[in-house]
């Protein structure tokens, strides 16, 4: 599905067709948000989905300052919600990839680390010893989609989101009870059953293998 069936699919949950009870700006504001939950899901099973890789020069002084290349209010590079493993590499073109660092929860456990780490401290990617190598940073992307044109313009979302964009619909109809006061039992089977749905396809892997990032199984909603 794209934005505009996801919109027009709530739109048909709620029985709103001319907006007498949800703007479009409240709709795209509950998108927005159900959207973010619909990734967090996704990445349970698979945190490589949204993922995206960033090359960067070694430290200097065992750090990378990442305001304005992934972070802050205008970085270089696609921006970043979270890490998810930091490589040292040869620097290549393409790189290769030498050796994978482990991330430590504080400064003190960095420092206490026996072998390579880094910690991210605010903005500051910190190591515990010296890297005179190309660093690369695997990270999932903050989302990019514009629901606010998106409720009347069909733009894509993202390639799990073409066969399980109605979960972002029935995420977002959960906003709408809180506005309405009124629950649905309907919808809430309708999002389980999605939900399974979703974590059969996610289990088994996009390349049809099982996915080795599937850990458990989680109450989802």
């Amino acid at each position: 599905m794209n934005t505009k069936e996801v919109a027009t699919y709530f739109r048909s949950l709620v029985n709103d067709p001319d907006q007498s009870f949800v703007t479009d700006a409240e709709l795209a504001t509950w998108l927005a948000q159900s959207y973010q939950e619909f990734r967090r899901k996704v990445s349970t099973f698979d945190r490589s989905i949204y993922e995206v890789s960033a090359d960067l020069p070694a430290p200097v002084n065992n750090q990378i300052n990442l305001d304005g290349v992934l972070l802050g209010s205008a970085p270089t590079k696609p921006r970043m919600e979270r890490i998810s493993r930091v490589c040292v590499t040869d620097g290549g073109t393409p790189p290769s990839i030498r050796r994978v660092l482990q991330p430590a929860g504080s400064y003190e456990a960095l420092m206490n680390r026996g072998d390579a780490g880094y910690w991210l401290q605010n903005r500051i990617l910190w190591f515990n010893s010296t890297i005179n190598s190309a660093i690369r940073i695997d990270y999932q992307v903050y989302p990019t989609v514009d629901w606010v044109t998106g409720i009347s313009v069909a733009n894509f979302i993202d390639d799990i989101a073409m066969e399980f964009g109605d979960i972002i619909a029935l995420l977002a109809y959960n906003n709408y009870k809180i506005k309405d006061f009124a629950e649905s039992p309907l919808q809430m089977q309708k999002l389980g059953a999605r939900l399974n749905d979703l974590e059969a396809y996610l289990a088994e892997g996009r390349n049809g293998l099982a996915n080795r990032y599937v850990t458990s199984i989680e109450d989802l909603y």
